[in-house]
């Protein structure tokens, strides 16, 4: 079992055409910050070569500067002139990372690793939130959460670095810092790609079955 609160920063990659909207993305949204939890499987090949694979549920959040409105905004559409977004991505992820354990101790192991990260998209949440400074307004001005409506998959390599100590003769609790970097993300709309740096602080307990 694997959980793992994560921290990324995106950046976008386009053509010279939307390149002017890829820096409106870039400059409004905040880093984002989520959590991955799901169960891990350990193939081991031997006492230093290790396959970690599995199934992961991965929840990405962020959330925009408030945007303020200008004078000319419709007053119908806009009664209030002060907005912020926060949006909530859930992904299964299937990471293939191939661990080399470089001390192994009768109660501790310290581990280098490396590999991919598969990313699959499938839910999408977008919720907005209007302030009105001047009426002592605010709340909730729109809300949607369903399937995504878009094929996304992205792909990330990931390195990182580890230590293992074993707490019974079966039982194993690993402490695994990790970093990604996005390689591809394929969409149905291409003009804009979504790609992250992500540091994830991975926590592992792990029963040996043999």
């Amino acid at each position: 079992m694997s959980v793992a609160p994560q921290f990324s920063h995106p950046y976008y990659r386009t053509s010279p055409k939307y390149q002017p909207i890829a820096d409106l993305h870039d400059s409004l949204y905040s880093e984002n910050t989520g959590f991955s939890i799901g169960p891990v499987i350990h193939f081991q090949f031997n006492e230093h070569l290790t396959l970690n694979s599995g199934l992961l549920l991965a929840d990405e959040r962020s959330e925009s500067l408030t945007l303020k409105l200008g004078p000319g905004s419709d007053p119908a559409l806009y009664p209030c002139d002060c907005y912020s977004i926060k949006l909530s991505d859930l992904f299964l992820d299937i990471p293939l990372i191939l661990k080399y354990n470089y001390l192994n101790e009768k109660l501790i192991s310290l581990y280098v690793a490396g590999g991919f990260v598969n990313h699959f998209r499938f839910i999408e949440s977008r919720k907005s939130f209007y302030e009105c400074p001047w009426a002592g307004m605010e709340g909730l001005a729109s809300s949607y959460t369903g399937f995504t409506n878009m094929f996304s998959y992205q792909l990330a390599a990931s390195v990182g670095a580890g230590i293992e100590f074993r707490a019974a003769k079966r039982l194993m609790i690993a402490f695994h810092p990790s970093f990604e970097i996005s390689l591809l993300n394929i969409k149905e709309s291409m003009e804009i790609q979504k790609l992250y740096y992500l540091l994830g602080l991975n926590l592992q307990v792990v029963y040996q079955l043999n």
